[in-house]
């Protein structure tokens, strides 16, 4: 009577995304306006480290060598050169703006590339200690500007991790909505081959053959190349999962091997699409990878390259490996109904070609294919279920999705 009713509201299937992203952002509160004033200060300290590095490399003063051995002021003065050439490159690859219809992701991919430039930079620093050493009077300004790079980053990554939950709750609705929008396209493709099947039983007219057989030559020719775009998509996903995870393998039995566990690292590491399949497995997961992290960082495990161990470590941590494998299975289910449709089109081309005498097993097809219309009918009845308790649920928001 006093607060009002959470009125059911119809809302088409093909508007669910839109909804989504204005219910999840709003529930981000001022994650928006906080993240863009930290990526302004995230910039000003970039522009400042741009500064120090030309005004470095323009620096014509000489190295201090007191204290080295045979030292090489020339040759010191190269490496100067080097790593303020290497520095600028650096910074010049990290971006502060990506593309995304969310703005919590498009801070997510900002947060992981200045990840990705902070490491580079540390290597950079590593390989020329000599030069930071000799010319350690004048990077001051290196030293600044990188700590509030810094600053600003873990700023913006405990603005983003506040909000892990809601970003969570968004991304299973996400994937039970892409799920829906496959399963109705799925359907679709099985009532367009029905009245196929059915035009071609019916039919006595040659030219309407002729006509269906060029639509399904047609539709083949698209669902294949569907097919090949499906593969290449699932091809680049597992070569990306392979490179997070590989080089980590024999590390990651050395920590086993350190402190054996019911669910040992290399378990996971071995075949992750197969062993992580939820949020809980995931955790799991994280919690031993910063585990070898610990060990590796504090020589508890013998490891020849160990900066390059930790980098590999860290971007696995920061490579949102639970979306990756949540979306090759996505893809790989969508290759597999592609895979059915195509099989089921070449079966109904065939019957075409073979002049209409295949009527008993265009009858089968029909029926097979009927079967599986029910069993999707099913399923969109499911997804479409639960997506309007997730809305209830995460959003507090009452919907009856239209099909």
């Amino acid at each position: 009577m006093f607060f009002g009713r959470n009125e059911l509201e119809n809302i088409k299937f093909d508007a669910l995304d839109k909804l989504l992203i204005s219910l999840f952002e709003k529930k981000l509160g001022q994650l928006d306006a906080k993240t863009r004033a930290i990526i302004k200060e995230l910039n000003q300290a970039r522009l400042e480290f741009v500064d120090a590095c030309n005004k470095f490399e323009k620096l014509d003063v000489e190295p201090y060598t007191e204290d080295i051995r045979f030292a090489n002021v020339n040759f010191i003065k190269g490496q100067k050169e080097l790593y303020a050439t290497a520095l600028l490159r650096i910074i010049s690859k990290m971006s502060l703006e990506a593309d995304d219809a969310v703005y919590y992701n498009r801070y997510r991919l900002v947060l992981s590339n200045v990840d990705e430039t902070t490491n580079e930079i540390l290597k950079a620093n590593a390989h020329f200690k000599l030069v930071m050493y000799c010319y350690s009077s004048y990077i001051g300004n290196f030293k600044r500007s990188f700590s509030a790079i810094g600053r600003f980053r873990e700023a913006l990554r405990h603005e983003l991790d506040s909000k892990s939950k809601e970003a969570l709750e968004y991304a299973k609705l996400k994937e039970q909505i892409t799920r829906l929008n496959l399963q109705v396209e799925e359907l679709e493709t099985l009532n367009h081959n029905i009245n196929a099947l059915k035009e071609v039983l019916n039919s006595k007219d040659k030219g309407m053959a002729g006509k269906d057989e060029e639509e399904l030559s047609e539709s083949l020719s698209i669902k294949k190349t569907e097919l090949s775009k499906l593969n290449d998509e699932l091809s680049k996903l597992s070569e990306r999962i392979s490179v997070l995870t590989i080089p980590l393998e024999r590390p990651s039995k050395k920590l086993d091997h350190l402190s054996p566990r019911k669910k040992p690292l290399y378990y996971f590491i071995a075949n992750p699409v197969k062993h992580i399949s939820n949020e809980t497995e995931y955790n799991e997961f994280v919690v031993l990878v910063n585990e070898l992290k610990e060990a590796v960082d504090k020589r508890t495990i013998e490891i020849k390259n160990r900066a390059g161990t930790i980098s590999l470590i860290y971007a696995l941590l920061n490579s949102d490996l639970y979306n990756i494998i949540n979306t090759f299975k996505l893809l790989q289910q969508k290759r597999s109904e592609v895979g059915d449709e195509i099989k089921s089109l070449e079966i109904i081309f065939e019957g075409i070609k073979k002049g209409k005498d295949t009527s008993n097993e265009i009858i089968r097809d029909m029926a097979t294919t009927e079967e599986r219309v029910k069993e999707i009918t099913k399923l969109i009845t499911s997804t479409k279920s639960t997506i309007e308790t997730m809305f209830s649920s995460y959003y507090r928001k009452s919907i009856s999705i239209i099909l």
